[in-house]
């Protein structure tokens, strides 16, 4: 496929939710209610923060799970920490959970921006978000589980192509890169950031990184 010639032909649309057994043959399992296959679809997997906020108040049941584990415990943490992320995960969905948000910042207090504060405890480090999302993902294969609900990566560790590739690659049906994000509002608020802006929004320039990535992952698929 020619990601540019052939464009009206490929879609990034994802569904999120619960999939149930795509192998089973039964009507229109994306909207039988009676089996709760209730799917949210958004345009990309690239999610900006205030998609992210809406997919948590969309009525699916979602469960946000914490990467971040305390390094001054000492060796092992990281590992402990992993497993403990992937027990997490599956009793979340054992329990109902439609989606599994994996985030690496702490979330904002009601009525806050996320952007507000992207800092992180000294003695806080984050498991590298390819590792969360594969640990988790083949973890959730394992128990038989994988398609009873999605999972969202909330990340600092994403901003290119190749990064978005890999983590959907990896098991992820959608990313927020709010670090990348952030660093836009950031350009955007300085002088030289104005001037290159032209006068766009900050929302403008957002949404022109999007497609810039959007563009990119069309590119790797056709391949």
């Amino acid at each position: 496929i020619d990601p540019y010639r052939e464009a009206l032909v490929m879609s990034v649309e994802v569904y999120l939710g619960r999939q149930g057994n795509i192998m089973a043959e039964r009507p229109t399992y994306f909207q039988n209610l009676s089996t709760n296959n209730r799917l949210l679809r958004v345009d990309s997997p690239m999610l900006h923060e205030r998609e992210l906020d809406a997919i948590r108040s969309s009525g699916l049941l979602t469960v946000e799970l914490s990467t971040r584990y305390a390094h001054t415990d000492g060796p092992g943490t990281l590992e402990k920490r992993l497993s403990d992320l992937c027990y997490e995960a599956s009793n979340a969905v054992r329990n109902g959970a439609e989606l599994i948000i994996l985030s690496d910042i702490e979330r904002p207090t009601e009525g806050g921006n996320q952007a507000q504060g992207l800092g992180v405890e000294k003695d806080q480090l984050a498991i590298p978000a390819l590792l969360a999302v594969g640990a988790v993902h083949h973890y959730l294969i394992q128990q038989g589980l994988r398609t009873q609900a999605s999972l969202i990566m909330n990340t600092g560790q994403c901003w290119s192509t190749h990064h978005f590739a890999c983590l959907i690659g990896y098991g992820a049906s959608a990313v927020c890169p709010y670090l990348a994000l952030a660093h836009i509002r950031k350009w955007h608020s300085t002088e030289k950031g104005k001037v290159k802006a032209d006068g766009q929004t900050v929302e403008q320039c957002q949404d022109n990184f999007r497609k810039a990535i959007v563009g990119g992952l069309k590119k790797i698929m056709s391949k």
